[in-house]
């Protein structure tokens, strides 16, 4: 797997990122609060919001700064209408890297137990999310299917799995939101994903005329997010020096329907 491994360079935008999460959150809460005072303010004009906005355009700027040493980013992300550098940023991470938190006193991997963390060397105890530390490992999706299911997008018995109380979820709800957000951006911005959006919309109508316009609209939505996911992990194992599988509908099935990534041109500079 040809991508970036430096410690250091991966950790920069691991915190750059998580940290544009973070304030994402934190704006979105601070409005909420702010209409909830006063319903008639106008949330924009507020100072402490406007500061906010402002330190999220600046990370969000140095996040495409430090994308010049990811592939995905310089000879694709960067090229597809609706991908910023913060949700490229973010969809990198998540494919590419896993953060496994380690025992300060033996650097040993610590594992979740009830109530906090708990060494699987030495069994020190760790509490506390952010006093933790790291340790940074490659993740290697072997096909796209399990990509798919790692962000949340597998469908079971006709519909994508909720999480269920008391039960750990196999995908990342990270993952699914920002596959959430990488369709709303689409729907907004033209371009071959916005055109196979409203493809897949107006399919919606015949395969399911009695469902409401908005489920309709995230049925399309879906199936448009994980059109890109499919296409992010193939132009990901290309530029790895990896030769990418087809789905299995396409490689069993006899399904001829493959859609090349679109803004991609293998061996483009």
């Amino acid at each position: 797997m040809n991508v970036i491994q430096d410690e250091r360079t991966v950790g920069y935008l691991i915190y750059l990122v998580r940290t544009y999460e973070g304030l994402t959150k934190l704006l979105a809460g601070t409005k909420n609060r702010i209409q909830h005072v006063n319903p008639e303010a106008a949330v924009k004009d507020d100072d402490v919001v406007q500061a906010m906005e402002s330190l999220k355009g600046k990370i969000g700027r140095k996040i495409g700064k430090h994308l010049q040493y990811w592939k995905l980013w310089t000879h694709w992300l960067k090229d597809v209408p609706g991908i910023g550098p913060a949700l490229a940023g973010q969809s990198i991470v998540l494919h590419y890297y896993r953060s496994i938190p380690i025992c300060k006193k033996c650097g040993a991997d610590l594992r979740k137990i009830e109530g906090g963390m708990e060494c699987t060397s030495c069994g020190k105890k760790a509490k506390g999310k952010g006093l933790l530390k790291y340790r940074v490992e490659l993740k290697n999706f072997r096909n796209v299917s399990s990509w798919w299911h790692y962000m949340g997008l597998q469908v079971v018995d006709g519909k994508k799995p909720k999480r269920e109380k008391g039960k750990v979820a196999d995908w990342s709800t990270p993952g699914r939101t920002l596959s959430h957000l990488i369709a709303d951006q689409f729907v907004k911005t033209p371009g071959k994903y916005r055109v196979y959006y409203d493809i897949r919309r107006a399919l919606r109508e015949k395969t399911h005329p009695d469902a409401t316009k908005g489920h309709k609209h995230n049925m399309a939505c879906n199936d448009t997010s994980k059109l890109f996911m499919a296409h992010l992990w193939h132009v990901a194992k290309v530029l790895g020096d990896e030769e990418p599988t087809k789905p299995y509908a396409h490689t069993f099935m006899g399904h001829t329907n493959f859609i090349e990534p679109f803004y991609f041109e293998l061996g483009a500079d």
